[in-house]
């Protein structure tokens, strides 16, 4: 055998390594091909069932909204009498607030001793009340020991 031959020989049994290499690349391309289309092949099955579900959402929502413009409407004219009625006790608050200022105006014209003699009126009465509260335990006692 010549170089030549060891040569070519030497050459051909690398392109044997390199096609038995190559030849299981494309062995594993095609096994993640095969994989990736049976995942192509559920995923409009997959996709339709979510429209599916997010139609059927939206028809839930829609109609649970005209439910609720339905009571809305009922309720409408409970809400303009409740709107009335605040408006009249207004009103009524107003004159209550009038009143109580008026009041307040009056009674900072008093004078000191006018303040003063109130203030003695109600000294002297919760004296009074304290002095018949003990001479009421004083006549219970009394009348118990007559029995």
């Amino acid at each position: 055998m010549s170089l030549t031959g060891l040569g070519v020989l030497i050459i051909g049994i690398a392109f044997a390594i390199f096609a038995v290499s190559l030849g299981r690349t494309m062995l594993k391309t095609a096994a993640l091909l095969k994989s990736s289309d049976v995942i192509v092949e559920k995923t409009p099955k997959q996709i339709y069932g979510i429209m599916d579900e997010s139609s059927y959402s939206m028809r839930y929502g829609n109609d649970a909204l005209a439910d609720l413009n339905t009571k809305m409407h009922a309720l409408t004219p409970l809400f303009y009498a409740i709107g009335d009625l605040g408006k009249s006790s207004e009103s009524g608050a107003l004159w209550v607030q009038r009143q109580a200022e008026k009041l307040n105006r009056e009674s900072d014209k008093l004078d000191g001793e006018t303040e003063s003699k109130i203030g003695n009126n109600a000294y002297g009465s919760i004296a009074l009340a304290m002095f018949l509260m003990k001479k009421r335990k004083e006549l219970q006692r009394v009348k118990k020991g007559l029995r």
